[in-house]
């Protein structure tokens, strides 16, 4: 009997990074996990002592902050792998029944045998026809992860932007405030106008842009997953495939 190619599924391995992160940020959620980690080391020692002090959440910055907003495209490709897989699966599923037709053949004739390898045949074709259609998400799922990337990369700077905006407005406001005193401030702007604090003011209008900036793409995102989602419908064609 001619021997069966044996279908391999194993478990699909998550998709990789394909696009150039924003350094900075990347440099940032670095730092941050590890003094993170060391305050949970701090932490969980002054447990044990009966402190009772919950631990800060174990996700990255990227975890925390982009990837709720863009999408997980390493999971996304995850799925890519796996459709890709499947679609293969299902190519060695589908040419394993000629190879059973051939042993059915050469030890069983007549209408019975002639029924049988109609049957193999129809199984055959209907196999890779929905192996073809998994495979064609893979295509769709990659090109999804690819947008939710390039989505993050953009997160990851505004983000980046956003936390040195705001050190720089922070440090302003306390030397004006702190340095002369809300009065003498007050005096000065009264006297001179606004334009004596108009570094502070120029950095609260950057700070407004970029929030709303980040509001502006999460009303794109929300075009865009139902875009994505009329895409997937393509699996809705795998029950006619294998009707067929």
């Amino acid at each position: 009997m001619t021997a069966l190619l044996p279908v391999e599924l194993p478990v699909p391995p998550m998709g990789e990074r394909l696009v150039a992160h924003d350094s900075e940020f990347t440099a940032v959620d670095r730092g941050f996990s590890t003094l993170r980690d060391a305050i949970n080391d701090g932490i969980r020692l002054a447990n044990h002592v009966g402190a009772g002090l919950p631990l800060l959440p174990t996700e990255s910055l990227e975890e925390l902050l982009v990837l709720p907003f863009s999408g997980d495209y390493r999971a996304i490709r995850r799925n890519a792998n796996a459709c890709g897989q499947v679609r293969d699966a299902f190519a060695v599923w589908g040419d394993n029944f000629p190879r059973v037709g051939l042993a059915v053949a050469s030890c069983w004739t007549g209408a019975a045998s002639a029924a049988l390898l109609g049957r193999l045949a129809v199984y055959a074709v209907a196999g890779r026809a929905v192996g073809s259609v998994v495979g064609a998400g893979a295509v769709v799922f990659e090109e999804i992860a690819t947008v939710c990337e390039r989505l993050a990369v953009r997160v990851e700077h505004e983000l980046a932007v956003l936390g040195r905006l705001l050190l720089r407005l922070s440090r302003r406001l306390l030397e004006s405030v702190c340095g002369p005193g809300v009065t003498t401030l007050a005096i000065e702007v009264a006297v001179h106008g606004w334009s004596v604090i108009s570094d502070i003011v120029h950095d609260i209008c950057l700070v407004h842009a970029l929030i709303s900036d980040l509001l502006t793409l999460q009303e794109t995102v929300s075009g865009w997953v139902e875009d994505w989602r009329s895409r997937l419908e393509l699996f809705t064609d795998l029950r006619g495939a294998w009707a067929a």
